[in-house]
């Protein structure tokens, strides 16, 4: 399995690349009105929040609570490392997503 280790504040944050059976799960239990979280918002990346929480173990209450956003980058930086095919998979979705929308009438 390939991870990803960082260390921020003393502490080692592991990012563990994602099995397809997980993404799998995230994607079916994501609503299309569920609320985006502030740091999927201040940390630019096609990866969000449910994706790093399920990568590191992390807690949303963490990552949405008292982390600097320089640290947050850190954190997502080594998970889309970990998790590349991820990474396109989601910019590719993001993409086809887009093209849809404005063919929309």
């Amino acid at each position: 399995m390939k991870s990803k280790t960082v260390l921020l504040n003393g502490e080692e944050i592991v990012a563990k690349e994602l099995t397809v059976r997980q993404v799998e799960e995230l994607l079916d239990g994501a609503a299309e009105d569920q609320k985006i979280s502030t740091v999927d918002l201040l940390v630019e990346s096609p990866v969000n929040v449910e994706f790093v929480i399920q990568s590191t173990g992390l807690s949303s209450e963490y990552l949405n609570g008292e982390i600097l956003p320089s640290d947050a980058r850190q954190i997502w930086e080594a998970v889309e490392e970990a998790n590349p095919f991820l990474v396109s998979f989601l910019k590719r979705a993001q993409k086809v997503i887009l093209q849809q929308a404005e063919q929309k009438p």
